[in-house]
């Protein structure tokens, strides 16, 4: 009965790996249909009055494995280290309605029968029992070891059709053994030498933007799951975004479309990271969980060093991802959270934009009124994933396919928190705020995956053309400066990473050495370069020639490309832009790892 129940759960699992090759899928569930057997047939060796129980409890495990494993997979499209299972556990603190979107879903199926197993234990027993002793006529408890031979003649052949790689990413019991024995025998990475870490240490070649925003305050606005796809498109005759749109026409801006994220497991939070800092996120947790003791000399901390006033705004709970912590170690003096606010408007995970928008601008007021330079960023929260926004906010018009599902939920939060940005930008204009003041917003990531089916489906009935990995990770990035002149596309492919490194040189800040790993999105003898950390297999890159994207064999040469603009690109160009992927994500891990120095050298003697 347990070995039936299981079949079914398996034959739902692998449906979750519908991106994956025909074959690959074949062979996964094959393994785990064996590995079920063989977990099974161990409870013939219980004494005989607690075979049910073993077999019940081995199920049990194995059920709400599945479970976990189809929740985490669903999101990230990846399987769950044991280190990132606490990730799910933060639903808890300000993600509730996101999670439950989830788990109102086919995922139930894998532990909603687990109750019952329980409170009807001994009718479940009777009909287990008959099953086990039909088994036991045809096949005694040997067949253990007939399983285990069958275990390592598969391996084999796999081996042998090179095809083994494929266990390791995908079937559950090889990828959480080799997970537990990584976490057990971990070695520690060891700290760059000075030859390795000199690289990275850059001074900003001058360029016809450098100063561009000297002595000018900074605000910059981290846009909830906009992407670009929704940035100067119209839906059902409605422009999406119309009050961005007119910004990125106006005069004094300059408009980023081949802008990409470079989140980790962090999203929001890794957004804010990287794009501080042009460090890598960490791969299996959070940057805010991991690297709580390191001491950063990114963005906030130069701008404070000169003199600036930095803030940080978010209208979710202030101990959400860790920000209270690691807030004060990135330099930033001051942080608003939902707590600092009486009486605040809440919409779905947290404070309503608008209301958050409203408080920001006395605060601001009061630091223009006073000459005192600023450093304000604000992270916007409205549009956040599962985009449940009250009706009476909801002023799209859908298409009747539309109503109620994700697309035409994230149409609508957009489309409001698009409302909300070009009335406080006005009130900002208005109030003088921005009259000496660069504002910079990209979205934090997508918001549509291009990895589940239903929302593929709906978002290429909406773009009418396929939709990738490549247009899923693209967002915006809209700077406007005080200063009048002509509205400018800068198509230059660029990512989160070099945020920093641009601020630095319009702010003449990159004079003096710094760490970081991205680059000046002005620079144009810079070759585009960005290694996505997240939703992709490591090492793959995008580049100005297009996107390419390894498969789970790791394998150069059966990766996919997307061009951009007809280009192509050569597989010794492929090879040697993986490794450097794969190289600079590996370094940066290790100088976070081992606090290795990311402050100037002349400043190393200085304690903060």
């Amino acid at each position: 009965m347990f070995f039936l129940l299981g079949l079914l759960k398996t034959s739902i699992f692998i449906r979750l790996y519908q991106k994956d090759e025909e074959e690959n899928r074949r062979l996964v569930f094959f393994y785990m249909v064996l590995v079920l057997t063989f977990l099974l047939s161990l409870a013939d060796y219980a004494l005989p009055d607690k075979i049910f129980i073993a077999r019940r409890n081995i199920y049990t495990v194995l059920s709400i494995v599945y479970f976990v494993d189809s929740m985490y997979f669903y999101h990230y499209h990846t399987l769950p280290s044991l280190n990132e299972i606490p990730m799910l556990l933060l639903a808890g603190d300000g993600a509730k309605e996101s999670i439950l979107s989830m788990l109102l879903s086919q995922r139930l199926f894998f532990i909603f029968d687990l109750p019952l197993l329980f409170i009807f234990q001994r009718q479940i027993e009777k009909v287990d029992m008959a099953f086990y002793a039909f088994r036991i006529s045809l096949f005694p408890k040997g067949v253990t070891y007939w399983i285990l031979f069958c275990f390592i003649l598969y391996l084999g052949v796999l081996y042998t059709l090179k095809k083994i790689f494929i266990l390791r990413n995908r079937d559950l019991m090889t990828f959480h053994l080799r997970d537990v024995k990584s976490i057990v025998f971990r070695e520690p990475k060891n700290p760059l030498k000075n030859s390795e870490l000199k690289k990275y240490w850059h001074t900003g070649i001058p360029n016809e933007m450098t100063g561009k925003a000297k002595n000018k305050n900074l605000l910059v606005i981290q846009m909830e799951s906009v992407q670009n796809i929704v940035i100067q498109r119209t839906y059902n005759g409605q422009e999406i975004t119309p009050h961005l749109n007119r910004l990125i026409q106006s005069s004094g801006s300059i408009y980023f479309s081949n802008y990409y994220q470079s989140i980790g497991k962090g999203n929001t939070a890794d957004a804010e990271f990287t794009s501080n800092h042009s460090l890598y996120p960490a791969l299996d947790f959070p940057s805010y969980f991991r690297f709580t003791h390191n001491d950063f000399f990114g963005l906030p901390r130069k701008l404070k060093d000169e003199h600036y006033d930095t803030m940080v705004f978010h209208g979710n709970r202030k101990n959400f991802y860790n920000r209270d912590k690691m807030y004060p170690l990135m330099g930033f003096e001051k942080y608003y959270s939902l707590e600092c606010f009486e009486n605040p408007k809440i919409i779905g995970l947290g404070m309503d934009d608008k209301d958050l928008f409203q408080r920001i601008t006395k605060i601001l007021k009061e630091k223009v009124k006073r000459k005192e330079l600023f450093y304000s960023f604000v992270i916007t929260i409205t549009s956040h994933h599962p985009y449940l926004l009250p009706k009476e906010l909801q002023t799209l018009t859908l298409l009747p396919e539309d109503e109620d599902t994700i697309l035409g939920n994230y149409l609508q939060a957009v489309h409001y928190v698009d409302e909300a940005l070009g009335e406080w930008i006005e009130e900002l204009k208005k109030e003088g705020i921005l009259n000496h003041t660069l504002l910079a917003m990209y979205g934090d990531h997508y918001g549509i995956s291009a990895l589940k089916e239903e929302e593929e489906q709906s978002m290429e009935r909406f773009i009418k053309k396929p939709y990738n990995l490549s247009e899923m990770m693209n967002i915006p990035l809209i700077l406007h400066f005080p200063e009048d002149f002509p509205a400018l596309k800068n198509e230059k492919v660029g990512c989160q990473m070099d945020f920093m490194p641009t601020i630095l040189n319009l702010f003449s800040l990159n004079q003096q050495e710094s760490l970081y790993f991205g680059g000046d999105l002005f620079d144009s003898s810079r070759r585009s370069f960005v290694a996505p950390v997240s939703y992709v297999m490591p090492g793959s890159f995008i580049t100005d020639e297009g996107a390419f994207f390894l498969e789970t064999d790791l394998q150069v040469e059966n990766g996919w490309f997307i061009p951009f603009e007809h280009q192509e690109l050569s597989m010794k160009m492929r090879r040697l832009l993986v490794e450097r992927a794969l190289k600079e994500v590996e370094d940066s891990l290790a100088i976070l790892e081992n606090r290795q120095e990311t402050m100037p050298p002349k400043r190393k003697s200085d304690v903060y």
